[in-house]
């Protein structure tokens, strides 16, 4: 969908990507899509990129369904990081070992998170009677900017929202709990008092009765960080991974 609006044409004001999932009316089940037949060359071109991108979040859900099964007890994660990934665990373990004599221009990854608690309450709930999408959206955006602005130093400047996943639906009473933590943050190469932080918020139901948590959203947020007349920006630290899930969270957001 493509919002335009007279004082930015020819260029959309907004403009986002939705995915919705097929389901069985009677079974609630997934059921079969009608298959599409690109028709014009650009239609062609759009088919492919997003089948591109259904392709990688395909990958991604089997490499975190690999995660979890390795965690249990079994063989380590071993994931598909490269050459640079595992050099920023090497560094990160450096800092964490010896962080008097590591470089003083990363922080770890963890060290980054801010976390919100809450029950989610009935004036949340969409006509589904869960609890509104938006309603989380905007919880999480609030904790991903108030992240940037800890980490960052100076009042942020939403860039864009990268990607929302939403896993598991999220009823009335939940507790829900927040982590945002920043997987990427860099200086623009063409402009150095320009900053650019990466905030990735994963919103996890919890069930204190049964022991067990799940994740229902992941949600990413884009932030520019911008020098003020006479103050200048504070100078970004790296982010550094201190395991191979988080180099490939890293790896991801270097992409955006």
């Amino acid at each position: 969908m493509q919002l335009f609006q007279a004082h930015h044409v020819p260029h959309p004001s907004l403009e986002a990507l939705f995915s919705f999932v097929h389901l069985d009316s009677a079974t609630r089940k997934a059921a079969p899509v009608p298959t599409m037949l690109p028709g014009s060359p650009a239609d062609v071109d759009f088919f492919c990129q997003r089948q591109a991108v259904a392709d990688a979040r395909r990958t991604a859900r089997q490499q975190a369904q690999q995660h979890q099964q390795g965690s249990g007890g079994g063989e380590p994660y071993t994931g598909a990081v490269d050459a640079d990934a595992r050099e920023w665990i090497r560094e990160a373990r450096r800092l964490q070992e010896l962080p008097a004599l590591a470089p003083t221009d990363a922080v770890l990854m963890p060290s980054t998170c801010q976390h919100n608690t809450f029950i989610c309450q009935p004036q949340h709930r969409n006509t589904s009677c869960r609890v509104f999408g938006g309603f989380l959206m905007r919880r999480a955006y609030e904790l991903a900017f108030a992240t940037t602005y800890m980490f960052g130093g100076v009042r942020p400047a939403f860039h864009k929202v990268e990607e929302i996943t939403f896993t598991r639906p999220v009823d009335v009473g939940d507790l829900l709990r927040l982590t945002s933590t920043v997987v990427h943050a860099s200086h623009m190469p063409e402009q150095q008092e320009l900053g650019r932080v990466i905030v990735e918020v994963e919103a996890r139901v919890t069930k204190p009765e049964t022991v067990d948590s799940f994740v229902s959203n992941t949600l990413t947020f884009v932030y520019d960080l911008k020098a003020r007349p006479g103050n200048s920006l504070l100078r970004l630290k790296r982010v550094l991974p201190t395991c191979e899930e988080e180099a490939l969270r890293c790896k991801l957001a270097r992409q955006l």
